[in-house]
């Protein structure tokens, strides 16, 4: 119970507007407009409801929005140039996984209604998606830090700390970290440059 208040408030946290820059509501709006256009466009709808048909959703939802978030982030850098905001990501993922619970619902492909395997559900995504977005390098951990930290409670940053830890992420960023962090701040003061 005290896992399910914890990601709760996490996710009530990343969805409150009012602890969002006016930037930060357009990013999450923007990305995650691009994810359900992913999700309900006839080109892709029938390979989505296919993987969410591949077993259990408490498998299938978190493996299906990763694959979707890593979509909408390739479209992003394909047309921006750059990666979306770990904000932006986790954002939108949690309108992700409701729209995807909705569709395997009204699709019947499934029966999720129960408040606990629903939170679960948004507990797994996020921590799936994190794990594999340090992994393969597309989520910064520590612009992730710095993104969603402040709307967490220290408890909830606790938690962090510890799936962070399982995940192999140091706890103080490395100097390695603050130098790569260093060099994309350069690189993107560049292209700023270069565009004026």
């Amino acid at each position: 119970m005290e896992g399910q208040e914890q990601t709760s408030g996490m996710l009530t946290g990343l969805t409150n507007p009012e602890q969002l820059s006016p930037q930060e509501k357009q990013e999450i709006d923007s990305y995650t407009t691009l994810m359900m256009d992913l999700i309900h466009n006839k080109a892709t709808s029938n390979d989505i409801q296919d993987m969410l048909k591949s077993g259990e959703p408490s498998q299938t939802v978190p493996a299906t929005a990763i694959q979707v978030n890593h979509m909408a982030e390739q479209t992003v850098k394909q047309s921006t140039g750059s990666m979306p905001s770990s904000a932006a990501k986790l954002g939108g993922s949690v309108y992700l996984v409701s729209d995807l619970i909705e569709v395997g619902n009204t699709s019947g492909i499934f029966n999720v209604q129960d408040e606990a395997q629903i939170t679960q559900i948004y507990q797994d995504t996020l921590q799936q998606y994190i794990e594999s977005g340090i992994k393969d390098g597309s989520i910064d951990p520590i612009e992730l830090q710095q993104s969603v930290e402040p709307l967490l409670s220290q408890e909830q940053q606790e938690t962090g700390m510890a799936i962070g830890q399982q995940a192999g992420v140091a706890p103080q960023p490395t100097n390695e970290m603050m130098n790569s962090q260093l060099m994309k701040g350069s690189a993107k003061a560049g292209a700023v440059g270069g565009q004026l």
